[in-house]
Formats: structure tokens, C-alpha cells, sequence
């Protein structure tokens, strides 16, 4: 029987979706992709970098993803932690059966829902992350200290199913 494994994203990124489409090509796993925004579907207008973006591989090809509707008043991946919420999230979770659910960050709303719904769902709870401390420290203080204090292991082992690796 295939284990099945629900990634959660904020949006498509080019260098996941190789990833997504080699585990849903195994014997092994079940793959299904959420997203919380479609931000780089279409080509847009990276400030960065000065230009527009477009891919060239393909995001959405070779796996099953879903769109998550937001309900954010002030949607986007770059709106801050209440740019994305997804409320979705719960409905999708409470009609799998118990999955590995992968999330992606803990830069939005949505991300400790999903933790938290996820975990009382009895889904096995990772969490996985890519922060540059330099972008950390552009955090007010109070923010840091909230993130530390949800994400600290004294915290997460609150949630059994939730392992926790740093």
C-alpha cells in the first residue's frame, strides 16, 4: 500500500517541482501538492532582481496539486502572515486518510494551522524550513520571540505526532 503524502506550499517553486513529480512517479508514495497562492504560474515582476520571471520547466506537470482558495483581506505571498489563509486546509485533511504532511515554512497563517489541524487530525506532522537568518533578524523583536516560542521543541512536542528535527 502507497503512503501517501500531502506537500504543503506557498505557492509553486521551480526547484520543487522535479521533487514532486519523482516521488509521484514511485511505488511508494501518493503525492499530493497543496498550494496556498498560484504566485509564479504566470510570469511576474521580480523586484530583486529587476525583471520578469517566468519558468522554464514546468511547474504544475507530473503530480496532483489543488489551489487553496485565500481568504486573506490582504492576499499574497509577500502581504506578511495573514497574506495567506487558507482555511481549506482543514476540509482537505479531514478527508484523507492519515497522511504525511509535509509543510513548507512558517512564514504564514496557514502553515500553523496546518500544523495544528494536521496533528489533532492525527496526520504525521513534519515541518521543514529554509530561513537566512539575515532575512530573521529584519523581524521585530516581539515577532522573533513568538516565533521562537511556537517553534521551539518544548512547544512542538505539545503535538506527539509532530517530530521535530533541527
Amino acid at each position: 500500500m502507497k503512503k501517501k503524502i500531502i506537500y504543503l506550499y506557498s505557492h509553486p517553486i521551480q526547484y520543487f517541482a522535479p521533487l514532486s513529480r519523482l516521488l509521484a512517479q514511485s511505488e511508494h508514495f501518493e503525492v499530493l501538492v497543496c498550494y496556498c497562492s498560484d504566485y509564479g504560474v504566470k510570469p511576474y515582476s521580480d523586484k530583486e532582481f529587476n525583471q520578469v520571471i517566468q519558468w522554464d520547466i514546468p511547474l504544475l506537470e507530473g503530480y496532483k496539486s489543488v489551489f487553496l482558495k485565500n481568504y486573506s483581506r490582504n492576499p499574497g505571498i509577500d502581504k506578511g502572515f495573514f497574506g495567506l489563509i487558507n482555511l481549506g486546509i482543514f476540509t482537505l485533511l479531514w478527508q484523507q486518510p492519515k497522511s504525511y504532511i509535509i509543510v513548507h515554512g512558517w512564514a504564514y497563517f496557514t502553515h500553523f494551522f496546518t500544523l495544528l489541524i494536521a496533528s489533532l487530525l492525527g496526520h504525521k506532522v513534519c515541518l521543514r524550513g529554509e530561513s537566512p537568518l539575515s532575512h530573521e533578524m529584519l523581524n521585530s523583536p516581539k515577532k522573533l520571540k513568538l516565533r521562537q516560542f511556537f517553534l521551539s521543541s518544548h512547544s512542538l512536542q505539545r503535538y506527539p505526532s509532530l517530530p521535530f528535527y533541527w
